[in-house]
Formats: structure tokens, C-alpha cells, sequence
């Protein structure tokens, strides 16, 4: 089981105002431990580990996919090895996180990505990335938060969502 905790609730005069740390439970021992402490930082919007979120297992079970804060505009999406522990930066995105379970982009990232364009102004359309982050689809006309666009492009993919 990943599970976030929360350690501090709010932090006066900052823009992100939770703290939190993941942690891994085992159900079986009855133990928990750390996998990714609590690192705030502004320095480097993608190493900005204060308040990881909205963990998601891969399909394998060896990583864990979570989303920081990042930029004003976007998160960022993480994945932690459950042995080693070791971290790593994905991709800017983050809202609505989905991990395909199956399917053609089994163990590939579904999620946001902000976007701005001269003609359109700004949006959030989905995109797909694989596991390191690269880009290998956009759902067309699934900006503006526009989900009839997505269950379109899933159905179409012959993928089920989860």
C-alpha cells in the first residue's frame, strides 16, 4: 500500500502550503517506511519533493508514480523504485495521473500537461508519456477539461480506464 502523510498542514507566507512525505506500507508485517521524505525546494521546480501526492503502483509493482508541485501552471510527475528507494523527475504534468494498467501503453503515463498557444490561449490537454517521460500521444480536443474527449480516445485505443 503507498500512502501519503501529511506533516505539516500549513506553512505561512509560502506558496505551497502542505507538507507531506510518501511512505510504503506492508499489510502483512504491519510496518511502513519512508520512500520519499519531505524536500521543499524552489531552486529546481522538478526536484521540489515537499509534497508528493497521488501515488499510483505500475503495473508491475516495482515503481510508484507521484505527483509534486512544481510551477504555478503544472505539478510534476516522480517515480521511486520500492526497493532501492531511488527517485527520479518524469515529466511536468500531473493532474488527473493515470498509469495504463493494459493495453497498447501498459505501464505508460496518462496525465495533464499545460500548454499554451497564440491562437488558442492556454489549456491542459491530455497527453500520454512513456515511463522516462517522453511523449507518445495527445488526445486530440481534450483541452478545456473537455472528458467526452478522453472516454473517446480510450474507447477508440481499446483501452478501459481504471
Amino acid at each position: 500500500v503507498a500512502l501519503v502523510r501529511i506533516i505539516v498542514k500549513q506553512i505561512p507566507y509560502e506558496i505551497f502550503s502542505e507538507r507531506s512525505a510518501l511512505w510504503l506500507g506492508d499489510c502483512h508485517a504491519r510496518a511502513a517506511r519512508v520512500l520519499v521524505p519531505s524536500n521543499f525546494s524552489l531552486a529546481n521546480a522538478s526536484r521540489n519533493l515537499g509534497d508528493p501526492r497521488d501515488p499510483h503502483f505500475s503495473p508491475d509493482g516495482r515503481f510508484i508514480y507521484f505527483i509534486t508541485s512544481a510551477a504555478i501552471t503544472d505539478g510534476a510527475v516522480h517515480r521511486v523504485d520500492v526497493r532501492t528507494r531511488k527517485e527520479g523527475f518524469v515529466v511536468y504534468g500531473g493532474s488527473d495521473l493515470l498509469i495504463f494498467r493494459t493495453g497498447p501503453y501498459r505501464g505508460d503515463i496518462l496525465t495533464r500537461q499545460h500548454s499554451c498557444h497564440k491562437a488558442s490561449g492556454c489549456d491542459h490537454p491530455f497527453y500520454v508519456f512513456t515511463r522516462e517521460g517522453r511523449q507518445v500521444a495527445w488526445i486530440p480536443h481534450s483541452e478545456r477539461r473537455d472528458q467526452p474527449a478522453l472516454a473517446g480516445w480510450l474507447h477508440a485505443n481499446h483501452i478501459q480506464p481504471k
